[in-house]
C-alpha cells in the first residue's frame, strides 16, 4: 500500500532576483521548475479517488550551477516555497546543489531538505546527500498519515514538541501511572501522559499532565475508555498539584448500538470532574488542535470559558467547536454556514465572542503561546506564586519619556499625558495600550488576552513584568473606540472613553478571577463608570458589573 509520487527535475540555470541593497529575493528558475513538479503531482492525484491519494510524495531537484546561498537565505526561498505545496501531499522537497567554500573555492555536495508535517513542522536541514534508501511505510507511519489526511495531528507526533514526555494509562484501579510501550500502541481515542519543558526560569521543568485527542479512533469519538482517562487525568493533575493541558480533538459521545447512553452517562462523569477540578482552582490549558464537536466543546467551556476558570483556550485556523456539524445542520433543516468554520470557527465565532482567548497559526505557535502563558502564571509544586526572574529594566527609567505615537492623539509621549501644560484638565484622549506598555518592563513580552473579544475595546487585559514580577496588567480604554456595524438607537454611538460597557465588564471580572491567588493584579484606571444605557442594561451591565465586584472580594 506504500505508493507515492516521485517527481525528479533539474536546474541548469540559477538566476538570483536581489534588490537594490543586494538582499536575495527570489529564484526564478528554481521557483518555476519546482511549481511545474507541484502541477505534475497534482495533475497525477486529480486521477485518483479522493480516498485513496499519496500523502508522501516527494520532490528532488538537482541544481547544477555552484550556490552560494546563506543558510538564512535558504530559509527565506523555503518559506516562499511552503505556501504552493497546497494539496501536494508532499513528504518532502530535496534539493541536491553544489556549495563553493569561499575560503578555498572547493565544491562540496549539499542536500537541503524541506520536510512537511500536520503540525506545522517544517524546519529546513542543510547536511550531505544520503545514498539511504526512502524508509518504507509502517503502521505507526500510516496512522500518522490518516490523521494528516483528516488535515489533523496524530497525538504522539506532538509530544517532541511539548518536551519529556512519559504517557500514563490506566491501571487496574482506573488510576493513572507511567507505561512503557511503542508508539502508537494506545487503545483509547485520548492519550494521556505527564511532559516536563525545561526554561530558563524551571531548569527543573514546568510539569504538566497532558491529553490528546487520536484522530484515527473515530476522529476521537468518546465512550467509558475516554472518560475515565479525562478524570483519572484530573485526579493525577490534582495530587500533583500541576495544570492539566489539553490538545482536543473529538467528534463528540460515541453513537453506538453496544454502549447506547451509557456514553452520556460517561461525558456527564468527566463534565462533573471537570467541573469540581476547576471550582478547586485547578487549571485546564485547552489547545483546539482540529474539529471539536458536541461534548467536547462543552468540556472546554466548562474548563475555560467560565467566570471561575483560570486556564486559556488557544484556536488555530483548522480548529473549530461547534455543537452539531454543518451536515447535520443541514439534514435537520437547522441554520447553518458555508463550513463548520462558520460555526463555530475563530475568527467569526469563538474570537469575538471571547471563549477563545488567543490565536495562534498552527500548533507549534499554539505550543508557544501556552509557553508564554506559564511564564507568568506557573507556579511549581511546593511553591505559593510564579517565579520572579532578572530584568535589565533599570528601577528609575523614566516611565515618561516613552513615545505614545497613535492617530488622532495630541501626545507625542508618555508624560504629556500627565502634564498641566499638554493636559491641563486631564480631558485629552489617549490609548492606555501604550502606558500599560511604558510600565511594563521592556525586556520581556506583552501576552495580551482576549485580543480579539468584540465589543470588549474598553478594557485591556495582559500578561507583563513589573521589576521582573509576573503581573496581570488591566487597563481601561482613554479614547472613544469605533463601533462596528450599525449600533442600536438605544446604545451609544461609540465606546466612550473611560467607559465599561456589557462584554468590557465581563473580560475585566474574568481577568480578576484568573489572576486571583496567583500573581497581583495592576489596575490603571481613568474610569468615569460603567455604561447605563438600556442597551448595556439590556446586555447584562449590572451582572457583568457585579461580577467585578464578586471578583475583587474573592
Amino acid at each position: 500500500a506504500d505508493d507515492r509520487l516521485v517527481a525528479f527535475a533539474q536546474v541548469r540555470d540559477l538566476t538570483e532576483l536581489r534588490d537594490h541593497e543586494g538582499r536575495l529575493v527570489a529564484l526564478p528558475t528554481a521557483e518555476d521548475i519546482l511549481a511545474t513538479c507541484l502541477d505534475s503531482i497534482r495533475r497525477a492525484q486529480s486521477r485518483r479517488p479522493s480516498a485513496k491519494r499519496f500523502n508522501t510524495n516527494r520532490v528532488v531537484v538537482y541544481v547544477w550551477p555552484p550556490s552560494g546561498l546563506t543558510h538564512a537565505e535558504m530559509e527565506m526561498i523555503a518559506g516562499r516555497v511552503r505556501p504552493t505545496t497546497a494539496g501536494a501531499g508532499l513528504e518532502e522537497i530535496l534539493f541536491i546543489a553544489r556549495q563553493r567554500d569561499p575560503r578555498t573555492g572547493e565544491l562540496t555536495k549539499i542536500a537541503v531538505r524541506i520536510p512537511f508535517d500536520a503540525a506545522g513542522g517544517t524546519e529546513l536541514t542543510i547536511g550531505e546527500p544520503s545514498d539511504e534508501p526512502v524508509e518504507p511505510l509502517d503502521g505507526y507511519r500510516l496512522k500518522v498519515l490518516r490523521a494528516s489526511s483528516r488535515n489533523t495531528v496524530y497525538p504522539y507526533e506532538l509530544t517532541d514538541r511539548l518536551g519529556d514526555f512519559v504517557e500514563y494509562d490506566l491501571n487496574d484501579e482506573h488510576a493513572l501511572v507511567p507505561v512503557d510501550r511503542p508508539k502508537g500502541t494506545n487503545s483509547a481515542a485520548i492519550v494521556a501522559g505527564v511532559v516536563r519543558t525545561t526554561t530558563a526560569r524551571h531548569p527543573e521543568g514546568v510539569t504538566r499532565v497532558v491529553l490528546l485527542g487520536d484522530p484515527t479512533k473515530s476522529l476521537g469519538a468518546l465512550s467509558e475508555p475516554e472518560c475515565r482517562r479525562v478524570i483519572a487525568a484530573l485526579d493525577l493533575a490534582e495530587r500533583m498539584r500541576v495544570p492539566v493541558e489539553w490538545y482536543a480533538l473529538s467528534s463528540g459521545a460515541r453513537i453506538s448500538m453496544e454502549s447506547g447512553t451509557e456514553n452520556m452517562d460517561w461525558v456527564a462523569a468527566a463534565l462533573k470532574r471537570i467541573v469540581t477540578f476547576t471550582q478547586d482552582g485547578g487549571e485546564i490549558n485547552i489547545v483546539v488542535a482540529g474539529i471539536n464537536v458536541g461534548a467536547q466543546p462543552y468540556w472546554n467551556a466548562e474548563a475555560t470559558m467560565l467566570m471561575h476558570t483560570k486556564g486559556i483556550l488557544v484556536m488555530t485556523p483548522d480548529s473549530a467547536m461547534v455543537l452539531t456539524g454543518k451536515h447535520a445542520l443541514d439534514f435537520s433543516g437547522g441554520v447553518s454556514a458555508e463550513d463548520n468554520f462558520g460555526i463555530g470557527g475563530y475568527d467569526r465565532v469563538m474570537g469575538p465572542n471571547g471563549q477563545a482567548q488567543y490565536w495562534a497559526p498552527d500548533l507549534n505557535a499554539a505550543r508557544d503561546v501556552l509557553m508564554s502563558h506559564y511564564d507568568h502564571t506557573y507556579v511549581a509544586p511546593g511553591e505559593l506564586a510564579p517565579r520572579r526572574t532578572g530584568t535589565t529594566d533599570p528601577t528609575d527609567r523614566d516611565v515618561s519619556s516613552f513615545p505614545h505615537v497613535v492617530e488622532g492623539s495630541d501626545f507625542t509621549t508618555v508624560g504629556e499625558i500627565f502634564s498641566a501644560e499638554a493636559n491641563p484638565d486631564r480631558k485629552k484622549p489617549f490609548d492606555i495600550r501604550t502606558v500599560m506598555r511604558a510600565l511594563s518592563d521592556q525586556d520581556h513580552p506583552v501576552l495580551e488576552r482576549w485580543a480579539g473579544m468584540a465589543d470588549a475595546d474598553t478594557a485591556a487585559v495582559q500578561d507583563v513584568h513589573l521589576g521582573g514580577m509576573p503581573v496581570c496588567l488591566l487597563g481601561i480604554e482613554s479614547r472613544a473606540v469605533p463601533r462596528r456595524g450599525f449600533p442600536p438607537t438605544d446604545g451609544p454611538a461609540t465606546y466612550t472613553a473611560g467607559t465599561l460597557f456589557p462584554q468590557s465588564s465581563k473580560k475585566a471580572a474574568r481577568a480578576i478571577n484568573a489572576a486571583s491567588g496567583n500573581r497581583p493584579l495592576v489596575v490603571l484606571a481613568n474610569l468615569s463608570g460603567f455604561d447605563g444605557s438600556p442597551e448595556s442594561m439590556r446586555k447584562l451591565q449590572l451582572e457583568y458589573g457585579a461580577e467585578i465586584g464578586r471578583a475583587i472580594v474573592n
